[in-house]
């Protein structure tokens, strides 16, 4: 477990070595648009297990998507006109949609219904990560099941 702190002169180094965990399997926890958020590849199926380990989350417990624009919204769920109007001037930012899943290749991340919960984060550096990594992240928040949401990096290694 590694922590690094985000600063104007660390920023590429940041998004560089994030990239490279995710890529290889691994799970970050870091900032998101609300609280701080563990995220992975959600095609990693390792990764994802262990972000169900971390939070001791039960399986039958969905967790959300992210991705970096519409387009890839559209790309791993159904999106008709009028959903595409709704979403595109609420993102990026802090909602998360609940859509038909498209893509099958993440159906284990779906709700019961055959829906995806999936965002664009109003965050530049995940953003970035994403950006860089061109993969759909699973995300949720970085804390227990059930329990508070963490507020800081302290409360995470807690």
């Amino acid at each position: 477990m590694e922590y690094h702190k985000l600063t104007k002169n660390n920023r590429l180094e940041i998004v560089d070595r994030c990239s490279k965990v995710l890529l290889s399997g691994g799970v970050i926890a870091l900032p998101f648009d609300t609280v701080y958020g563990f995220i992975c590849d959600s095609g990693h199926d390792q990764a994802v297990e262990k972000i169900f380990t971390i939070k001791n989350r039960a399986k039958n417990k969905a967790i959300g998507l992210a991705v970096a624009s519409i387009e890839k919204i559209g790309a791993i769920a159904a999106l008709n006109v009028q959903a595409k109007s709704f979403i595109a001037p609420r993102i990026p930012g802090p909602y998360t949609f609940i859509l038909p899943i498209k893509d099958r290749s993440i159906s284990s991340l779906c709700l019961s219904n055959n829906t995806i919960a999936v965002r664009v984060p109003k965050n530049d550096l995940v953003l970035d990560i994403i950006k860089v990594t061109k993969l759909v992240i699973a995300q949720t928040s970085a804390n227990p099941a059930g329990g508070k949401n963490s507020g800081s990096v302290e409360e995470i290694y807690a």
